[in-house]
């Protein structure tokens, strides 16, 4: 890193605390143009100590990219980051495939699964590779080890018999709305504490969200059924289908506050502890439960992909085709509606 862009990330790294993201950006861009007409001379060399140069990274790293990831995934980057350090205890510029190994290897010896110790892998590659966008180091140590191999298991999903006995066991008409919207919308929990009331189309079913993962807004679909439910919930809070309030709420406390990911989580275990079906059942089983419907009554793989909001993979996918919210309303009346 030249001493100009260590400026840069000094001072972009103190106002993010007084800036939006917008006005960081427009501040980045006024950054690069004065100092593209300038030389700054090097007087002194980045953090002295071995724990002040990581922690600049770290620090660097997230002021950099919180825009582009959730807090969540943010969170494990970091954390895996973290154990990294405190095994090998080096600095992160002078790291090496050997020391990433021999971390991995750790792992493994302690007993973390393969998927676990690629998760591990992939994490330290995002940062690695970041880092070498940034010029901090010349090669990503990560890229030249290898990922574990991984029996390929079949996709978790449930059959339409466990969405009934799910239903059968809701106990009130906000589970089973729950249940629903779930189910209709495959939506990711982290994205439905977002939603609110006033989002929903009630004549068509469409609901406009905003989906983390890829900071983009999409489109999913509500079939009768779950309107039904979600009307019904609307009307046991005694508000209107027009109101602004979160979609899902605390039915103690707080009602007006979303419910979060967390307390989804904790509806969904209930609702399946109280119920005939003996597989493991989570939020996320929904999605992988609605992906695989699609394909099943005869729709493709990109289609599932496009429905659950997956980024395409392709070239043209990504940036020559456009697909409007009627696609996606068409694959909904054909594969997912009920």
């Amino acid at each position: 890193m030249t001493k100009k862009e260590e400026v840069k990330n000094n001072v972009l790294m103190t106002m993010r605390l007084y800036l939006d993201p917008v006005n960081m950006d427009i501040l980045e861009s006024v950054i690069v143009k004065e100092f593209s007409a300038v030389d700054i001379l090097e007087m002194e060399t980045l953090p002295a100590t071995q724990t002040d140069m990581n922690e600049y990274i770290i620090r660097l790293f997230i002021d950099k990219r919180r825009n582009k990831l959730s807090d969540e995934t943010m969170k494990y980057y970091i954390s895996t980051v973290r154990r990294l350090i405190e095994l090998v205890n080096k600095p992160l510029i002078k790291i090496d495939e050997n020391d990433i190994e021999y971390f991995l290897r750790n792992k493994r010896q302690q007993g973390n699964c393969n998927v676990s110790v690629n998760n591990l892998r992939r994490n330290l590659c995002a940062v690695f590779g970041w880092m070498r966008k940034q010029k901090l180091i010349q090669y990503n140590p990560v890229e030249a080890t290898e990922a574990l191999p991984v029996i390929e298991k079949p996709i978790d999903h449930m059959e339409s018999e466990d969405i009934s006995y799910l239903r059968d066991a809701c106990s009130s008409v906000r589970e089973r709305a729950l249940v629903e919207f779930l189910r209709s919308t495959a939506m990711r929990s982290g994205e439905i504490p977002l939603v609110r009331i006033s989002d929903i189309d009630w004549s068509s079913g469409k609901v406009v969200i905003f989906r983390h993962k890829n900071n983009k807004y999409g489109t999913v679909m509500l079939d009768k059924v779950a309107l039904q439910y979600i009307g019904a919930y609307i009307k046991e809070r005694n508000i209107t289908i027009d109101s602004n309030e979160f979609l899902f709420t605390h039915a103690k406390g707080n009602k007006k506050e979303p419910l979060k990911k967390d307390g989804i989580r904790y509806i969904v275990k209930k609702i399946a502890k109280n119920s005939k079906v003996t597989r493991n059942v989570y939020p996320h089983l929904f999605r992988k439960s609605t992906a695989s419907l699609i394909v099943k009554r005869g729709g493709s793989d990109e289609m599932a992909g496009e429905y659950l909001g997956h980024t395409p993979q392709s070239v043209t996918g990504r940036h020559y085709t456009y697909k409007g919210t009627e696609h996606i309303e068409e694959i909904f009346n054909r594969y997912v509606r009920q």
